[in-house]
């Protein structure tokens, strides 16, 4: 008697293999293997590119928190300020030239006028804006120019145009 071979599934206990059996049997294939790499790897690459891109968005975000912030610092120093360190109210725009503080004599009709503000996120400078202007107060009925209007705005991405996208403009009301 001539010894068998035998496998031991969970289907059948113990079955013949023989090299008919064996030869009948499906197996993966060279082309379903590669097919397979091939699908992985798409997936990879764009699941990689995701996460590129959800990382360069919390940079940004991360300039724009820290420019929010600066020009809200700067708003808040100029709301502080005396009348006296606002321009004249004659109803023209002017802008502020000075780096720190705004006084009487640095406001400027030249909007070419910016600050270079700090940003902690990079250590570097961004450009920003200080502009004022007295408006008049259409509720009350006083007269013209009782109410200055006060903006700043802070460009948080290098080099960039003057669009929303690119930065950040805070603008508030004051009243003498």
């Amino acid at each position: 008697m001539q010894p068998t071979l035998f496998s031991l599934t969970n289907s059948d206990a113990a079955r013949p293999c023989s090299p008919a059996v064996i030869r009948r049997s499906r197996g993966v294939s060279l082309i379903e293997v590669l097919i397979a790499i091939v699908v992985i790897g798409v997936a990879c690459v764009g699941a990689f590119a995701a996460f590129s891109t959800g990382l360069g968005s919390v940079g940004k975000q991360g300039n724009r928190r820290a420019a929010l912030e600066r020009a809200r610092e700067r708003l808040e120093q100029l709301l502080s300020a005396p009348l006296t360190d606002m321009p004249r109210a004659d109803g023209n725009l002017y802008w502020c030239t000075a780096g720190t503080t705004c006084t009487s004599t640095s406001w400027t009709f030249s909007n070419s006028a910016l600050d270079a503000v700090p940003m902690n996120v990079d250590g570097n400078d961004r450009k920003a804006q200080v502009f004022a202007q007295w408006v008049d107060d259409p509720t009350n009925g006083v007269g013209p120019r009782e109410i200055i209007q006060i903006g700043v705005k802070v460009w948080y991405m290098p080099g960039s145009v003057d669009d929303d996208f690119n930065r950040v403009y805070l603008k508030t009301l004051r009243t003498p």
